[in-house]
Formats: structure tokens, C-alpha cells, sequence
């Protein structure tokens, strides 16, 4: 029977998580969420691999309003070499990227302008900052218009440019 323990005390956190006495994963970190200003709040969080002693990640935003604008910069930076679990391999789908030695930086924001009512326009930006790799950005137009309380019909058009070595590709949606 598996046996799965997760423990969280405010903003600090360390979990262990065990499937038939096979450590899965053992992650110790710091969750963080602010609120500054009314119209101003942090939130990110910090997750240390305690296997390999190294950073798992760390993805901070931050919310910034400015009526009728909302910001929303960002920051994420991945290790994968720390980020999977160290030897169990039934867990994680994608654990062929531990040993990749890659580590993956992603700085962005978004920006939207509640313009009318029901109407908000925005933009979406991230930068892909791959150590081994090479580098990607991705645009996004947005046009959202609210119908009732939590529902909406949106559109967005996409743009991302993503360079491979030599090669260079431009997609849109």
C-alpha cells in the first residue's frame, strides 16, 4: 500500500513523499505571498533538491494594478539536474531531462487593459533562456470579453520565435 506524507508549515515547507519505502522525492523550500499594497501583491517560491543540495527552482510574480492596467512580471529559473528526484524513475515523465545538465531561465509579463465593461485587451511576453540550448520568445495579443460572472470568451494570436543552433523557426497560432 503506498504511503505518501507531505508536511507544510507556513511559509517554509518540506516534503517527503514515499511509495512503498522508495523515497520519491525530498524537497525542502519557501513559499512566499505578499500583500504590499492593496493593489499590489508577490507570490514565488524557492524548492531545494535535499538529495543533490542544489535548486530545484525558483518562479516569482508579482500583481501590480494600476486601474484600468494590471501587470504581471515574472521570473522562473529551472535546474533540472536537481529538479527530478534522485533515483526512483516511476514517478517523473519527463525525467531524461536530469541528465541533460540544462538550466532554463524564463522572464516575462503580462499587461492587461480592462479598456470597457466586459472588454480587456492584453499582451503576454516570456523569454526562454536555455544555458545549453539556445533561446526562445513568445508574444501573445489577447482579447477577452466577459459574459457573466466567471465566464469569457477569449481570443488570442500568437507569435514565438525559437532559435536551435543554426536553425531558427517562427511559429504562429
Amino acid at each position: 500500500m503506498p504511503l505518501v506524507f507531505c508536511h507544510s508549515t507556513g511559509p517554509c515547507k518540506c516534503r517527503i513523499v514515499s511509495i512503498d519505502n522508495n523515497t520519491a522525492e525530498n524537497t525542502a523550500g519557501v513559499d512566499i505571498s505578499l500583500s504590499l499594497f492593496p493593489d499590489w501583491t508577490v507570490h514565488g517560491l524557492s524548492s531545494w533538491n535535499v538529495e543533490t543540495s542544489g535548486w530545484k527552482e525558483h518562479a516569482y510574480e508579482t500583481s501590480i494594478t494600476l486601474s484600468p492596467f494590471n501587470f504581471k512580471p515574472f521570473y522562473q529559473h529551472f535546474q533540472y539536474e536537481d529538479y527530478f528526484p534522485g533515483e526512483t524513475t516511476h514517478i517523473q515523465p519527463f525525467l531524461f531531462l536530469e541528465e541533460s545538465e540544462e538550466k532554463l531561465t524564463i522572464i516575462g509579463s503580462d499587461v492587461i487593459w480592462q479598456a470597457f465593461y466586459k472588454l480587456d485587451l492584453g499582451a503576454k511576453f516570456k523569454h526562454y533562456d536555455y544555458e545549453i540550448r539556445s533561446e526562445a520568445s513568445q508574444y501573445v495579443a489577447v482579447l477577452r470579453y466577459s459574459i457573466y460572472f466567471y465566464s469569457a470568451i477569449s481570443e488570442t494570436l500568437e507569435r514565438s520565435d525559437i532559435h536551435l543552433g543554426r536553425w531558427k523557426f517562427d511559429v504562429g497560432r
